[in-house]
């Protein structure tokens, strides 16, 4: 035993290497501040050494740090070098020459303190997260709480909850709070490089509800137009713009129609996947309205409105800003008791007079609308060039206006504008079979003696959204071939266009849904007496007073039964019909009349609860009506029998 105590005395003790101080680039701001602090001290020392020796200028410059006499600006850096809490710390000759060693041997980047070890990942920080990363973002508090609730000896203290999630990365605190589109707000981006462009290459739309209420060009009543804005990317220019009473393909239709008119073709339109956007009226391969001008689409990726931050910007300078100036600016930035002033003082002006003072008229919102973009494109935008204003003596950024004029100023280049006459090739254009000289479109028939040589062949049939009275008929090869009017050869039913189509289907499911909403009320008030009426057997009383009602109906039927159906029934040629009931009355009538047109109108017709309804009260045969729509021309003529 003794022997191998000799033994072990004389064995080295193991040697731990060094690890190499940290790079200077993965210095903490602290760790830099303390490194600069101590090279400041061995500089003055070095600078005593030139003149004594090194062990005196250590203890010359420890007893002035003691006795407070040294610079103001080494007294500063004393405290610093320490790297420690607490005050009154000074210097100490053991600590200089420490870190005169790691200087000669490592360089002034040995002089920084190491970093404390990153600690582990907690063992509870996995069921606090899957508590915190939650859409419904609950509060830290709560979800300590419920940890601790469930697993008391594993949960932490809120300080140390606290401490951990604030030392994640703002991604990994937001992961699972935030969904992956607003999370894209906190991830590195792509800057796109708009240099090499130039003006009409691309051009990007998108629609923006209007966030103050106007009235409504039809009745009055305030409502939140839809604004379809058209921008060229190079010059951040408004070539143009549209106002509709919602979002549709008409209102984008329009507002192509005016940058194309006044600014010039695009050579790419770049537009969201949006259904204004991407249908069959812009995309068809031979009627297609982008296809007619040579026009390349492209569209962005769904959810990704980022890739859009121009045409998405202009909304907040142009429109949003401009809705701030109104009284009935209905946004989010509006006062929350202001925004409900001004919406009870146009109900109740409404209710009144049929008319707000707050409200703009139509007329002059879109006189406001042009002098909004006109305003824009003349204000200074930061994504522009800068130039030399001599009136404000300063160097500014460019308006659109001025890079749109300054491009086209040379004659270099010139916009390809559409000439305004040719507004008909703005219209949207379907194919259709020509048959006798008719075309039939939206349930119209119409009608040109030049369509007789086309008699089977495929046209195209272009159509105002406004004006259901003519049609523009154009060969496969785009050459007017003649304009259709409505029913030039036979007496007409009604034209419809397609405006009022939609309008009338828009109307009809309004109602539909105030219908459903006025029973969902009347249940809520009383649902008791709402169940009782419902399931409440009838009574003896009530049964006899019921049997003689319906003993009336049936007599009034049989009698009119008895009598003939209705005028119309005497008419066997097709008369000229002032109403939708008397045709259908008719048609009812003689099933073995019907054209493949009634088929088309019936199609659209009985759709209609409420028409359907009308029908049915007034004894019209709706069976019948529902035959005819459904059977081919060669069944029609047996429904008679």
């Amino acid at each position: 035993k003794a022997y191998l105590r000799r033994v072990l005395k004389t064995v080295p003790a193991p040697v731990t290497p060094a690890e190499p101080p940290q790079a200077a680039a993965e210095l903490q701001d602290w760790q830099r501040r303390v490194m600069e602090a101590r090279a400041t001290i061995l500089s003055e020392i070095d600078r005593l050494t030139l003149i004594t020796s090194r062990n005196q200028a250590v203890k010359t410059v420890i007893e002035a740090a003691k006795r407070g006499e040294l610079r103001p600006d080494l007294m500063a850096m004393v405290e610093a070098a320490n790297a420690k809490s607490g005050a009154g710390r000074t210097l100490s000759r053991g600590r200089i020459y420490e870190w005169l060693r790691l200087r000669t041997k490592h360089g002034v980047e040995g002089l920084a303190p190491r970093a404390q070890p990153v600690k582990g990942t907690p063992e509870w920080a996995s069921a606090l997260m899957d508590l915190y990363a939650r859409p419904q973002k609950p509060s830290l508090a709560y979800c300590v709480e419920r940890l601790q609730a469930e697993a008391p000896n594993l949960a932490p203290s809120y300080a140390q909850a606290a401490r951990f999630v604030r030392n994640l990365d703002a991604i990994t605190r937001n992961q699972g709070r935030m969904g992956p589109r607003e999370l894209k707000r906190l991830k590195a981006f792509v800057r796109r490089d708009t240099s090499e462009l130039w003006p009409t290459a691309v051009y990007s739309a998108d629609g923006h509800t209007f966030d103050a209420e106007v009235a409504h060009p039809l009745h009055g009543k305030p409502f939140r137009p839809e604004i379809t804005t058209v921008i060229d990317i190079f010059t951040r220019r408004v070539v143009g713009w549209s106002v509709a009473l919602a979002e549709a393909t008409w209102a984008t239709m329009d507002a192509i129609r005016h940058s194309f008119e006044t600014s010039g073709i695009c050579t790419i339109w770049y537009v969201d996947r949006g259904k204004g956007f991407n249908n069959a009226v812009f995309d068809a391969d031979v009627t297609g309205f982008l296809g007619r001008f040579g026009v390349t689409k492209q569209n962005s990726l769904p959810y990704n409105s980022q890739a859009r931050g121009v045409i998405e910007r202009v909304h907040q300078s142009l429109w949003v800003r401009g809705a701030k100036t109104l009284p009935t600016y209905m946004g989010d930035a509006m006062d929350g008791e202001a925004r409900n002033r001004a919406f009870k003082i146009t109900r109740r002006d409404i209710k009144a007079t049929g008319q707000s003072r707050l409200l703009m008229p139509w007329a002059d919102f879109m006189a406001w609308c042009a002098a909004q973009v006109l305003a824009y494109n003349q204000r200074p935008h930061t994504s522009l060039p800068k130039k030399r204003s001599y009136l404000a003596g300063r160097w500014e950024h460019m308006s659109p206006n001025d890079l749109w004029g300054q491009c086209f100023s040379d004659g270099s280049f010139t916009p390809d504008l559409v000439d305004p006459s040719q507004s008909d090739l703005f219209r949207p254009y379907m194919a259709r079979t020509v048959s006798r000289a008719e075309v039939k479109l939206f349930g119209n028939t119409y009608f040109a003696p030049q369509l007789e040589a086309y008699h089977g062949d495929q046209v195209l049939v272009g159509y105002d959204i406004h004006n259901a009275d003519k049609v523009w008929v154009r060969d496969k090869d785009q050459r007017l071939i003649c304009v259709a009017t409505f029913g030039g050869n036979r007496r007409s039913y009604f034209p419809v266009s397609a405006m009022d189509q939609a309008r009338e289907k828009r109307a009809q499911g309004r109602l539909l849904r105030l219908v459903e909403k006025e029973r969902e009320v009347q249940e809520e008030l009383d649902p008791d007496a709402f169940l009782e009426a419902v399931n409440k057997p009838l009574t003896a009383e009530e049964i006899e007073i019921g049997d003689a009602v319906y003993a009336q109906i049936e007599a009034r039927s049989a009698e009119a039964e008895e009598k003939p159906a209705s005028h119309l029934a005497l008419v066997d040629e097709r008369p000229e019909f002032n109403t939708e009931f008397e045709w259908a009355q008719w048609l009812s009538l003689h099933p073995d009349k019907a054209e493949n047109l009634d088929r088309e109108f019936l199609e659209q017709w009985l759709r209609i609860p409420s028409f359907v309804r009308f029908l049915q009260v007034n004894r019209v045969d709706v069976p019948t009506l529902k035959r005819i729509r459904d059977a081919d021309a060669k069944e029609c003529a047996t429904l008679e029998e």
